[in-house]
């Protein structure tokens, strides 16, 4: 199965899977199987007194799904950051995510000049004269700072945010700033400058050719010289007596040179194409790799204390930074070649994960061991070829990408909270399909729902389309000849709701793309909607008129085999076949939109949007009834020769659940709560609600009391 989610058993032992990377961590929580359905209380009772009875952390502890800001030592309860609470955040560098969610996007006017700083619950960054700083979970601005001059490299440390701009003291930053002792240190053309935190005013100045950002270890500052011409150098200084003082120096060859890292007492630094390594009193531990060979692209960039790589073009090469033995060194763990180019900027690891920006404005992840690619993420614009690079926290990853910063993580929520407490609040914070795979899967049914103040939770949020929106997801895997699209909608007007194309241009975004192979539409009449249509262009196959109106939820299946045989389920009822007189042509490539037709950039849908699934194979008649009768909130169908290609429950959110990564790129969505119960429980014979006064944290109103209700049926 490629979803990630939580399974359980009799014994109520469940296992988080999650999906493509191979991971399956036992945990243990106090549930119960469905027995038999009462018309009394009882049954949603002890489901919903489970929920309360077991917390997040205790039901996914060790797994990145829940604690994905563990420093991996422990359950890390303590780093998991939740809206509004910064205070509660503490920065965990070295952990990334698995699958990648798109948290938030950010655009600036200018261009991003910076790296990406993360701290405080925060992260901080450059663009031209604006000094930006963004709550790291939900993206939204803590403050916006306009200054002289053009901001320089801000730096989060210490519970503070250190920053240069142009003009500030005479030595403008041309690398990244170190904060330590007191000091700002950071390199300005040919001089290393030691600056007071106190006032601003320099120091110390160093002059060296082409000085780096320092590193620093057992009370000393080191730092390294990166001439492609002349001799490089790396030396430690001090500060003896109110002066600076150098204490030791050691030449290196005239090759691009990385700054320092400092590891327990040993430093590293990339010289050329290799790694050489110091005690932090200079003695000589060991070098590996070429250092003859002058790569330009070279990045050192370390982990988590035991890992270190350089990201040289289309190579990655990864060092076990313990392995002191000399002078037959086993450093090299892995040495591949990346199946892309990727940028010339700084890559991050973990200690299972390489992740990689590649000009094809991709975000990719391998696997450290085999170099196998996990996933990738295209996204909108062109990466900065300098100093910038991707920078992890509290298991998200941030880059930026032109004037856009992105956020991908995982779900997240408090891990003290209870279950109920933890999925109510995804609800309300627009993590409604991380609810839905808690929901669903801790009950073992997909006849379970959730309701706060007596709305339906799964309406609460749901895709809002303008009629100028859309939602592109344009690495969708290739279904081939038989697939099948399931969504509900509610239109205003109507509209292309989901398109299969060929990206070929502009990364698969806007208008004028390559070949349409078909797509899902909402066709008016008079100018209201009144039937549902599956267009491949000549060829087209439509319900009667009259079948569908403006303001009323519909769940509308489209069965395609063979690329001609076409069934259109309307609320899990068929509602018309048709046997195309030529077949599509094969798909090749295909992309996938919601909302829109990228190809002919027809007139956008106009309307509610909700749970777009997309399948490789045909459903039948069975299950098309199932995908109305369950609601918004069920996990999508996996049997047989039907599999899971994507899955957009846009529940606050574009992402994809499906497992595959295919996170959708959202341009004008936003999202509304609407009026909707699933027809399985007013259908139902036997009911079972219960309820309990919850206080829940949200973005938009703080901590409020919400009454949360499980509700069972059958």
């Amino acid at each position: 199965m490629k979803i990630k989610g939580f399974i359980f058993t009799i014994d109520a032992i469940f296992s988080l899977i999650v999906a493509g990377a191979g991971i399956s961590i036992l945990v243990y929580a106090f549930f119960l199987q469905p027995i038999g359905y009462q018309s009394t209380a009882a049954q949603a009772a002890s489901v919903e007194q489970a929920l309360l009875d077991t917390s997040l952390a205790q039901a996914a502890q060790g797994s990145q799904y829940a604690l994905a800001a563990s420093n991996g030592s422990s359950s890390g309860g303590s780093f998991w950051p939740w809206y509004g609470e910064n205070e509660q955040l503490q920065s965990s560098s070295n952990v990334g995510p698995l699958l990648p969610m798109l948290l938030f996007q950010f655009n600036t006017q200018n261009a991003i000049s910076s790296p990406i700083s993360v701290g405080n619950g925060e992260i901080a960054f450059a663009s031209g004269k604006q000094l930006f700083v963004l709550n790291a979970t939900t993206g939204n601005v803590v403050s916006s700072n306009s200054y002289p001059g053009n901001v320089l490299y801000p730096y989060i440390a210490d519970q503070k945010i250190y920053y240069d701009y142009s003009g500030l003291n005479g030595h403008d930053a041309t690398g990244p700033i170190a904060v330590e002792d007191n000091l700002a240190v950071y390199p300005s053309g040919n001089t290393l400058v030691f600056t007071s935190l106190s006032n601003s005013v320099a120091l110390y100045t160093i002059t060296a050719n082409y000085v780096t950002t320092p590193a620093f270890g057992d009370d000393e500052f080191f730092v390294t010289g990166s001439s492609t011409t002349q001799q490089n150098y790396i030396e430690a200084y001090s500060i003896v007596g109110g002066s600076l003082v150098r204490t030791w120096s050691r030449a290196l060859n005239a090759y691009y040179t990385s700054s320092p890292i400092v590891i327990g007492n040993d430093i590293f630094v990339i010289n050329g194409g290799g790694v050489i390594a110091y005690t932090t009193g200079g003695k000589p531990l060991y070098s590996v790799g070429d250092q003859k060979n002058n790569i330009n692209l070279g990045v050192f960039y370390n982990s988590t204390g035991n890992l270190a790589g350089n990201n040289q073009g289309i190579f990655t090469t990864v060092y076990n930074t313990t392995s002191r033995i000399v002078p037959s060194c086993k450093c090299v763990l892995q040495n591949y070649t990346m199946p892309v180019t990727t940028t010339n900027v700084t890559p991050a690891i973990t200690p299972t994960t390489v992740y990689e920006l590649a000009n094809t404005s991709q975000f990719i992840a391998f696997n450290i061991s085999s170099g196998k690619k996990l996933w990738n993420v295209s996204v909108h614009g062109s990466f900065p070829l300098k100093y910038g690079g991707i920078s992890l926290g509290y298991g998200n990853a941030y880059f930026a990408s032109g004037n856009t910063v992105y956020a991908f993580g995982t779900c997240k929520g408090n891990p003290g909270e209870s279950l109920l407490q933890a999925i109510a609040s995804m609800y309300l914070n627009n993590e409604g399909g991380c609810a839905n795979m808690l929901l669903n899967q801790s009950y073992g049914t997909s006849q379970i729902a959730m309701f706060i103040n007596n709305t339906y939770a799964q309406s609460l949020n749901v895709g809002s389309f303008t009629g100028n929106s859309a939602i592109y997801a344009i690495n969708s895997q290739n279904p081939k000849q038989n697939f099948s699209i399931s969504m509900w909608v509610n239109p205003n007007v109507g509209g292309p709701v989901a398109d299969i194309y060929s990206a070929s241009n502009n990364y698969g975004i806007g208008s004028g793309q390559g070949t349409d192979y078909g797509g899902a539409y909402v066709r008016p009449s008079a100018g209201v909607p009144s039937y549902f249509e599956w267009d491949e262009g000549t060829q087209k196959c439509a319900t009667n008129s009259n079948t569908i109106n403006s303001g009323s939820w519909y769940n509308v299946v489209v069965s395609v085999s063979n690329y001609n045989s076409i069934s259109i389920y309307i609320n899990g009822a068929l509602a018309k076949q048709c046997l195309l007189s030529s077949a599509e042509p094969s798909l090749a490539k295909p992309a996938f939109s919601i909302g829109v037709n990228p190809v002919t950039f027809s007139t956008a849908y106009n309307g509610l949007i909700t749970n777009v699934q997309f399948f490789k194979g045909t459903l039948n008649s069975s299950q098309a009834y199932q995908e109305y009768s369950d609601g918004f909130g069920y996990i999508p169908i996996e049997s047989g020769t039907v599999s899971l290609i994507g899955y957009w429950p846009l529940l606050g959110d574009s992402n994809d659940y499906s497992g595959h990564a295919n996170i959708g790129y959202p341009y004008n969505i936003s999202y509304t709560s609407t009026n909707f119960t699933p027809s399985s429980i007013n259908t139902s014979f036997q009911v079972s609600k219960a309820s309990v006064p919850l206080a829940i944290g949200t973005m938009q109103n703080g901590q409020s009391f919400y009454n949360v209700s499980i509700v069972v049926w059958r």
